[in-house]
C-alpha cells in the first residue's frame, strides 16, 4: 500500500512513508525531467492515472531523491504501522530488497491494494557502502523502472522487523568494443551493459530534507 507506480517527466516508483503524521512520497530526483511540471503528478491507480495531489518540498540532485508532500485528502487519511528507517546496523554482505515497475510492468492486486498496481520484488547483496560519497552499493540487477523505489532489509533480531535503507537511483554501466565473429574489435564501436550493481542513496538523506524542510528536529528514524 506505500508503493506506488508513478508518471511525472518519466515513469518511475515511488514509495510513501509518515514523520510527525505528516505523509510524504520519496522518488528518484531524474524521473523530473526539464520538460515536467513537479506539481502534476500521476499514479496508476485501477485502470486510470489519476492526479495526485502532492508539493514538492524538495529535490537533493547528488542523491538522486525528489521529496513530495501528499496533499491528497483520500491518502492522508490512511494509516500505516510504523516502519523502521536508515542504515544503522546494515552491513556489507547483507541481504536486501527492493520494489519497483520495470519496464512499466506491474501486477494487478485483484482489490487486494485497492486499486494500486502490485510491484515487482528484486533480490541484492549490499557489495559496499560509501558513507563518504552517501551511495550504497548493491550486487544486483537493477531494471528501467525500479528508478525511485525503496531498498529494504530486515532486522537481524528474533522479530525480523522491516527496514527501508534506501531509494533506487541507478546501475553502474560500463562499455565494451564490438567484436566481430572471430573475436576481433569492429573500429571503435562499444556498447553499453548494465554491470549488475545497483547504486542506492540512502534513506537519511530524504528524512533530512524533510526535518529542514519541517523545521522538526533529528528523532529516531521512523515512517
Amino acid at each position: 500500500m506505500r508503493m506506488y507506480f508513478i508518471k511525472i517527466g518519466e515513469y518511475g516508483s515511488a514509495f510513501e512513508i509518515t514523520i510527525d503524521g505528516k505523509h510524504y512520497l520519496i522518488t528518484a530526483a531524474h524521473l523530473l525531467c526539464e520538460s515536467s511540471d513537479p506539481t502534476v503528478l500521476f499514479h496508476l491507480e485501477g485502470k486510470g492515472w489519476p492526479v495526485m495531489r502532492t508539493t514538492l518540498i524538495g529535490t537533493i540532485p547528488s542523491a538522486d531523491i525528489a521529496v513530495f508532500e501528499i496533499t491528497d485528502p483520500g491518502l492522508v487519511k490512511r494509516n500505516f504501522p510504523p516502519i523502521d528507517l536508515g542504515i544503522k546496523g546494515l552491513s556489507a554482505g547483507q541481504d536486501v530488497y527492493f520494489l519497483g515497475f520495470p519496464y512499466k510492468s506491474f501486477v494487478s492486486s485483484g482489490g487486494l491494494l485497492k486499486q494500486l498496481p502490485m510491484a515487482y520484488v528484486k533480490k541484492g547483496v549490499l557489495s559496499a557502502m560509501d558513507l563518504k560519497d552517501g551511495v550504497l552499493h548493491v550486487d544486483a540487477t537493477n531494471n528501467e523502472g525500479f528508478s525511485g523505489g525503496p531498498v529494504f532489509t530486515y532486522g537481524l533480531s528474533r522479530d525480523r522487523d522491516l527496514r527501508i535503507v534506501g531509494v533506487v537511483s541507478s546501475f553502474k554501466i560500463e562499455y565494451e568494443s564490438v567484436i566481430d565473429k572471430h573475436g576481433q574489435p569492429i573500429g571503435d564501436m562499444r556498447v553499453a551493459y548494465n554491470t549488475g550493481f545497483m547504486q542506492v542513496s540512502p534513506i537519511e538523506r530524504a528524512v533530512h530534507l524533510i526535518r529542514r524542510h519541517t523545521g522538526s528536529k533529528e528523532t529516531a528514524l521512523v515512517g
